[in-house]
């Protein structure tokens, strides 16, 4: 179904077997009940404090697991953007950490930026260029906000 989806969007992407980019997910809500998708690199601890100040929340938690299976449809540890698509949120957000637009002057590459993601059956990766993926998140009508970690 995601492929699909990135197909109708004229998105080209790859599948890949191993997750080479050291990308993760989580899903996260406040004490309202608003939720809240993290998409980062997986360097750094998550402060979720941090988090919170910037998009004018309240404390965040990590969803339970057994929320999260009856939300997303999907397992912990596999949360990935193709399980936005049929989510039963009302009131989600997408936050994406700012570093995964950047691209590393000491690289001197021209490449795109890549980011990966279980698929559906959280059997293998889908490898989607950054802009790619904004445009898979646009195309479900999210807000999506860039943060700070």
């Amino acid at each position: 179904m995601e492929l699909v989806h990135l197909d109708k969007l004229d998105i080209r992407y790859e599948i890949i077997l191993e997750n080479d980019l050291n990308i993760i997910n989580l899903l996260m809500q406040d004490k309202d009940n608003n939720y809240y998708y993290l998409i980062k690199k997986d360097d750094k601890k998550i402060i979720m404090g941090n988090i919170a100040k910037q998009i004018n929340s309240t404390k965040l938690t990590l969803v339970k697991n057994s929320l999260m299976e009856s939300l997303l449809n999907v397992k912990s540890g596999f949360v990935s953007i193709f399980c936005l698509l049929e989510n039963k949120i009302d009131n989600l957000t997408v936050l994406i950490d700012s570093r995964l637009s950047t691209v590393n002057p000491l690289l001197e590459s021209t490449d795109p930026l890549w980011v990966t993601f279980y698929d559906l059956s959280c059997s293998k990766f889908i490898k989607l260029k950054y802009q790619d993926m904004l445009k898979y998140i646009n195309s479900i009508d999210l807000p999506t906000y860039d943060v700070i970690l």
